[in-house]
């Protein structure tokens, strides 16, 4: 899959096919949920449980809502990737019918920079890797996008009684 281009969050990412593929997204305030919070991971079990709470009222089974659960950490993992540690992350959950189209940015509080380290991980394996093997599993699309003023953006899609690879399930 091609890295998205930066963009600010609301926009959609990825290219035109991965986009076109999966037609607009319903961003009406009635089918969308905001959450700010500090980019901490000890704080993203608040997002993991919105996401469940839209995906269980949208009629996702439990193996699908804990594969959307464990997509949530990965994407956040993904989108706080060589971000300052005085990050904060905004995550929008928008929903139509049976699909959840998430967007997560993590961007710094006060323009702090980053030294661009990544965590060390065994030889071989980058964490964006990592990341995006993951998410590939878990959820139907996913992008995240190259770092920009400090900050990253990403986003998944998901729909209930389909599998990672877009087919329906038996």
């Amino acid at each position: 899959m091609t890295m998205p281009e930066p963009r600010e969050l609301g926009q959609p990412a990825g290219d035109e096919r991965e986009r076109a593929r999966w037609g607009p997204v319903d961003k009406s305030p009635e089918r969308s949920i905001e959450l700010t919070i500090p980019a901490r991971p000890e704080l993203w079990g608040l997002a993991r449980m919105t996401v469940a709470s839209v995906a269980s009222r949208l009629g996702f089974v439990f193996e699908e809502i804990e594969d959307l659960r464990l997509a949530v950490d990965e994407l956040s993992i993904a989108c706080a990737r060589e971000t300052s540690p005085a990050s904060v992350l905004q995550l929008r959950c928008h929903w139509s019918g049976a699909s959840l189209y998430l967007e997560c940015k993590v961007a710094p509080v006060s323009g702090e920079g980053n030294d661009g380290e990544e965590p060390s991980l065994p030889k071989g394996f980058s964490q964006r890797e990592l990341s995006e093997n993951i998410l590939e599993a878990l959820v139907d699309a996913h992008g995240i996008s190259p770092v920009e003023d400090g900050a990253r953006t990403g986003w998944l899609r998901k729909t209930a009684g389909a599998t990672a690879a877009g087919q329906q399930r038996p």
